[in-house]
């Protein structure tokens, strides 16, 4: 049996999530500077602009279990490639080189915005915007920009 995949934007009431009505998320914020911000959309974008030649990282994500790194080439699993984006991007991390979901609640400055059933997060871009403004003004505070 052959298993393949490759780069797939995920959504909360369709596919795989649609199937497991019940999965629980933690959805999390982390501050970054505007330089970092668009190093991660430029980095996001040019994968989407070449996603054939992306793959998931089956054997890699199976040994992340073990404690090993298996990487190839344009091949990622979850949270190898979040891990991947934050190095390129140059947002400063003490994930481990082997990266497993839970490692990322250990991260600096971390904040958790949600925790729950994934299909009851209160997705909208309008929620979305309001909680970037809250957060843009405390940092506007801190930084004597506002």
């Amino acid at each position: 049996m052959l298993l393949l995949g490759g780069f797939v934007h995920e959504y909360i009431n369709k596919g795989t999530f649609r199937r497991f009505r019940n999965t629980t998320a933690k959805i999390y914020y982390l501050e970054v500077t505007n330089e970092e911000y668009n190093n991660v959309r430029n980095i996001i974008e040019n994968i989407k602009g070449s996603e054939e030649k992306y793959k998931f990282n089956i054997l890699g994500l199976f040994a992340a279990g073990f404690h090993k790194k298996i990487r190839t080439k344009r091949s990622f699993y979850c949270a190898e490639f979040v891990k991947y984006v934050m190095d390129e991007a140059g947002i400063e991390n003490n994930l481990p080189d082997v990266v497993k979901p839970e490692d990322f609640k250990r991260l600096e400055n971390l904040e958790e915005i949600y925790s729950g059933l994934l299909r009851q997060y209160p997705f909208s871009k309008r929620k979305i915007a309001t909680l970037l403004q809250e957060k843009l003004f405390v940092y506007g505070k801190k930084e004597s920009l506002i």
